[in-house]
């Protein structure tokens, strides 16, 4: 009997993971209906954070292993469930699996399995700028300095999740090389959301589905609101009265339009820094195919640069947030 196909989807974050576990959590039924099983095992909140929590990849380094009946349960638990079903493929999302941990006890977890591993990948310049303005929502008090080139700084010297050779290759070392799924996060290709792009790699038609909608999951702050909530952040208030401007920020923020932080000129020196890796994957595991396809601006492309808020208007946008009885906007 062949073993089932587990597609473990391990990111990156920013690449529409949000999107993606909430609309499979929410079709759970559906999908099971056409052979594919969105597991309950290990789901907190609408992803599997609870088996990559398991298998150790939280944000703090597991220097002790894991006890061996954490990964009999998960597998029994794994099993009990897709043999309840008629499913042949199921699907496990976590972007936490992109931490530099060890995929020791990922491998004897899912040895029952036919394991593809999936991965999103965006562009640096697109990435970089993304996550940075994520790290706004949830990064409270951070020890690296203000403004989107120093998280840059930070982010290249002290983690190795910018590194996508490294990361790829982790992986494939322990599933192998053929077992490697990679898919560019591009507005050209991603135009309908990340959804359809994983169903058809599931073997599935899209148009099967949408009459189910895909609403905007984790949307944008535009520029102005993120300037607000760096500030917010970085100042004296705590993880409480920050959470309480978030949720104003995203209430009232009208001004959806954004432009870059980064100069075009910027821009195409991050992409050029990191061409060696995408040669590299695009060699190994691509076929030769190029990674992305996007344009890279040139460097005397036009570009509008951010106009932040001045400090009045910030701090009296933080304190009418505060000041809002009931939160109620």
């Amino acid at each position: 009997m062949n073993k089932p196909t587990l597609y473990l989807h391990i990111g990156m974050n920013k690449t529409g993971s949000s999107a993606l576990q909430y609309w499979f959590n929410q079709n759970r039924e559906a999908l099971l209906d056409r052979g594919i099983l969105y597991p309950k095992t290990g789901i907190s909140g609408v992803a599997h954070y609870g088996i990559s929590d398991i298998l150790g990849f939280t944000g703090k380094n597991r220097e002790d292993g894991l006890e061996i009946n954490d990964i009999d349960y998960l597998k029994s638990s794994l099993c009990k469930e897709i043999n309840s079903s008629s499913a042949n493929k199921l699907l496990i999302s976590s972007e936490n699996f992109v931490l530099n941990r060890s995929l020791v006890d990922v491998e004897s977890a899912f040895s029952d399995f036919e394991c593809k591993i999936l991965v999103y990948l965006r562009r640096h310049d697109s990435w970089l700028e993304s996550a940075y303005n994520q790290s706004l929502k949830m990064v409270h008090q951070p020890k690296y300095g203000k403004g989107i080139e120093k998280f840059i700084v930070n982010t290249n010297k002290k983690t190795k999740n910018a590194n996508y050779r490294y990361l790829v290759d982790r992986w494939a070392r322990v599933f192998g090389k053929e077992n490697i799924i990679i898919r560019p996060y591009e507005s050209k290709i991603m135009s309908s959301g990340i959804v359809p792009d994983v169903l058809d790699i599931l073997g599935l038609r899209a148009e099967e589905f949408f009459a189910s909608n895909l609403n905007k999951v984790n949307a944008s702050l535009s520029n102005r609101a993120n300037a607000i909530l760096e500030v917010a952040q970085r100042s004296g208030l705590s993880k409480e009265q920050v959470s309480i401007v978030l949720d104003y920020l995203k209430k009232t923020d009208e001004v959806r339009q954004k432009v870059s932080l980064l100069s075009p000129k910027r821009r195409r020196q991050i992409v050029k820094n990191n061409q060696s890796q995408y040669s590299y994957l695009s060699k190994k595991f691509l076929n030769g195919k190029q990674l992305f396809s996007e344009p890279v601006p040139m460097d005397d492309e036009s570009w509008t640069t951010f106009k932040r808020p001045s400090e009045e208007e910030i701090v009296s946008e933080i304190l009418k947030a505060l000041n809002v009885s009931k939160h109620q906007y």
